[in-house]
């Protein structure tokens, strides 16, 4: 269940009614490091299930700068990313599994 808190610039806020999500509870839990980073991402993830990974890396401009897709083995992974050719700034790292699992970091180069 969940329900979602907006607060207006003056300070009040409002809760909108209680909603049940439906579907799976499991998820893509991940480390990022090192943090900063220079040439070499480590990504540190633990995958419920066996399946398709996609991971993509979106900049500060909402641009993405990096893809890629690959089988991915059930259980705790690492993945390496080269990620020396992006210039310093702040990054977005999306992982998927189709449309069942989702995790998001952030790191600094």
């Amino acid at each position: 269940y969940y329900r979602v808190k907006a607060t207006a610039a003056d300070g009040s806020y409002k809760y909108s009614a209680v909603a049940k999500l439906n579907g799976k509870a499991s998820s893509i839990e991940l480390s990022l490091y090192p943090n900063p980073v220079q040439s070499q991402l480590s990504v540190q993830l633990s995958q419920p299930v066996k399946g398709q990974l996609a991971a993509r890396v979106v900049d500060s401009k909402g641009q993405v700068v990096y893809q890629q897709s690959g089988i991915n083995l059930a259980g705790s992974n690492l993945l390496q990313l080269s990620v020396a050719h992006l210039p310093q700034g702040t990054y977005q790292l999306t992982l998927t599994n189709g449309s069942d699992f989702t995790a998001t970091g952030s790191f600094v180069k």
